[in-house]
């Protein structure tokens, strides 16, 4: 079981995400699929040069990141990303739900931008 847990500000942007576990036996495809997402959505938010990622892939199925967005400028980029990894998340966990268990929060960190 990949379990895979966002955390949102109120906004909808991304704040952080932590994901653990393996799908299945083999190269699953909801194993693939969450990893493909998750790698994705990381990438596209580190070239965005103000925005702030720190994470890690300490081990196989296992990969976390924060990510800071100091600027209301790059807000919407951000929101944009975090809506495209929820919903291909949520459809995943709706045609794989014995495979990915997806939690969504809010976050109670409040943070300034210039």
């Amino acid at each position: 079981m990949i379990e895979v847990r966002i955390e949102r500000e109120a906004g909808g942007a991304l704040v952080r995400v932590s994901s653990t576990g393996h799908a299945g036996a083999g190269n699953s495809a909801a194993c693939l699929a969450v990893t493909t997402l998750l790698k994705s959505a990381a990438r596209a938010l580190a070239e965005r040069p103000a925005l702030q990622i720190t994470g890690a892939a300490p081990h196989p199925g296992s990969m976390r990141f924060r990510v800071e967005v100091p600027n209301a400028e790059d807000l919407e980029y951000a929101r944009g990303v975090t809506e495209l990894l929820v919903r291909g998340l949520s459809e995943l966990a709706a045609e794989f739900p014995e495979e990915l268990r997806l939690t969504l929060h809010e976050s109670d960190e409040v943070e300034s931008r210039g």
